[in-house]
């Protein structure tokens, strides 16, 4: 440590004594994020103690506000652990495909790329043929147009927008399709159902993103951490890097330097 800086072998040296010094900063976050009216909200695999020294999968919870980002270390990303990670949580989470995620908040949206993701993988690696294949092609376009929407000023014409892109939605799973084997159309059907209503939601609160781009970018960097070797192996790791963790996202939210923070 030299020039008010600190080297990050210091830091991971001394980790668990600086998380503990840091924890009434992450306890002040975590009460920030709580009152945020929007978060972006997604998970990624980190290993964690198991039985014996072996470790296991789980999950670094996450959720960015707007001048802010928790991360919770978890063994599992259950629902009740998603309830307790945003305890009683009231406002708007944008949110990729897992469905635990749709038990926090009070309205939600789901990330147009992932949407628009899923049916392009299956074109490209299923091989589609017949109505499935049109079905996934005119999947693709319509979250395409649903991305498109978001460059519209107008508050009106956003809401308009959403009446008429909610209903092409609509009638495009109603279609009378001819279904495949694997039952394609079927599992987007059955999507739709469970995601369709929170697909246009930021056409009609202002502030709400299409995508989950933000938290996303949030994630890359830990994960690349896990994959030169990181992990935890006891209970006490796993606090730790959620303190961590949470300081280093905030700071990164903030663009502000995360080891600076740590003098």
């Amino acid at each position: 440590m030299s020039n008010g800086t600190v080297s990050r072998s210091w830091s991971y040296r001394n980790k668990t004594s600086t998380a503990r010094r840091m924890e009434p900063a992450y306890d002040g976050i975590r009460r920030t994020i709580l009152d945020e009216p929007y978060l972006q909200c997604d998970e990624f695999v980190w290993p964690v103690p198991g039985e014996g020294s072996k470790p296991k999968n789980g999950y670094a919870l996450v959720a960015r506000g707007t001048e802010s980002c928790l991360v919770e270390v978890s063994k599992d990303r259950a629902i009740d652990t998603l309830k307790e990670f945003l305890p009683e949580y009231e406002g708007v989470v944008g949110q990729d495909s897992y469905p635990g995620w749709l038990h926090i908040g009070k309205l939600r949206q789901m990330c147009i790329i992932h949407q628009k993701r899923l049916p392009k993988k299956d074109l490209k690696y299923n091989s589609p043929q017949g109505d499935v294949r049109t079905f996934l092609e005119r999947l693709s376009r319509l979250c395409s147009r649903y991305m498109e929407a978001d460059a519209i000023k107008d508050p009106h014409t956003r809401r308009v927008a959403a009446i008429c892109l909610d209903r092409m939605m609509s009638d495009l799973m109603h279609g009378d399709w001819q279904d495949d084997g694997d039952r394609t159309i079927n599992r987007y059907r059955k999507r739709w159902r469970r995601e369709g209503l929170f697909m246009s939601t930021f056409l009609h609160v202002d502030g709400i993103d299409s995508n989950n781009n933000g938290v996303e970018r949030i994630n890359r960097g830990f994960v690349s951490i896990r994959s030169d070797g990181g992990g935890n192996r006891s209970e006490e790791g796993m606090r730790v890097n959620s303190i961590l963790f949470t300081i280093c996202a905030t700071c990164r939210v903030q663009k502000k330097s995360f080891y600076r923070r740590l003098i």
